[in-house]
C-alpha cells in the first residue's frame, strides 16, 4: 500500500517541527513538502500533488483560506485539513466553504492531527470536538437570519489582491506575486471597492479589520 503524501503549511518553524515530529512517528504516511507562506503552499500543491495539505490559516503573502480555494481549483483530489487558533463561526464557514475536508483547533493538534489525517484519507471529513459543537448548532439554526458577509459578492481573485493589499503591498508587488499586469491590479482593486461600497483605502482595511479578514497576530 502507497503511504499518504503530506504537504504542511504554517509560518512558525517551531510549530510546522511538531507537525512533522507527529506525522513522521506514522509508517501509513510521509511528508513530501513544507511551505511557510500562502503563496508556496499553492506552487508546492501543484508541483508535488500530495494527497494531504495541513493548512494554516495565518500565514504571510495569502491566507490559508483563499489557498486552499486555489488548490482545490487546481488540485481537487487533495484534502486540505484547515489548523487555527480560532474556532470562530467565520472561520469554520469560510474553511469549509473553500473546499477544506477538515477543521482542527491548535490547541488539540497533538491528540487529533492523526486521526484528522485518517479521517480525510478515508474520504470523510473531521473537525475536533470544538469545531463539531459550531456546527452542530449551525445546523440546528438554518433558515435562521443570518448577517449577509459583504465579502462574498468577491471573486476569488480579488480576495487574492485584497489579502495582499491589506498586508501593505504596492500594486507592482501586487502584480509581480499574482503573475498580472500592474494595470489588472489598479482594476481589480477598483472593483474591490465598488463591490464592498468603500472609497479609499482607509475605510478598506477598517471593513476588513471588522470582518476579521485579516489578523495581524494570532
Amino acid at each position: 500500500m502507497n503511504k499518504a503524501s503530506i504537504l504542511i503549511a504554517d509560518d512558525h518553524p517551531i510549530f510546522r517541527d511538531g507537525l512533522k515530529s507527529l506525522i513522521n512517528e506514522q509508517s501509513k504516511y510521509t511528508l513530501v513538502g513544507e511551505a511557510d507562506n500562502g503563496l508556496e503552499v499553492i506552487e508546492k500543491a501543484q508541483k508535488l500533488n500530495p494527497d494531504i495539505v495541513i493548512m494554516d490559516i495565518v500565514m504571510p503573502r495569502m491566507d490559508g483560506i483563499l489557498a486552499t480555494e486555489h488548490i482545490k481549483k487546481h488540485c481537487p483530489r487533495t484534502k486540505i485539513i484547515i489548523l487555527s487558533m480560532y474556532c470562530q463561526k467565520e472561520y469554520i464557514m469560510r474553511a469549509f466553504r473553500a473546499g477544506a475536508a477538515g477543521y482542527l483547533v491548535k490547541d488539540n493538534v497533538s491528540e487529533n492531527l492523526i486521526k484528522a489525517i485518517m479521517k480525510v484519507s478515508e474520504g470523510k471529513r473531521y473537525a475536533s470536538s470544538d469545531v463539531a459543537e459550531f456546527l452542530i448548532e449551525a445546523s440546528m439554526n438554518t433558515g435562521k437570519e443570518t448577517k449577509e458577509d459583504p465579502f462574498d459578492s468577491l471573486s476569488f481573485r480579488e480576495k487574492e489582491v485584497l489579502t495582499l493589499i491589506v498586508e501593505g503591498h504596492t500594486n507592482k508587488k501586487i502584480a509581480a506575486d499574482l503573475c498580472l499586469s500592474v494595470s489588472t491590479i489598479k482594476t481589480h482593486r477598483n472593483h474591490i471597492m465598488k463591490k464592498l461600497k468603500v472609497h479609499n483605502m482607509a475605510s478598506l482595511i477598517k471593513l476588513v479589520v471588522k470582518n476579521r479578514m485579516n489578523h495581524p497576530n494570532r
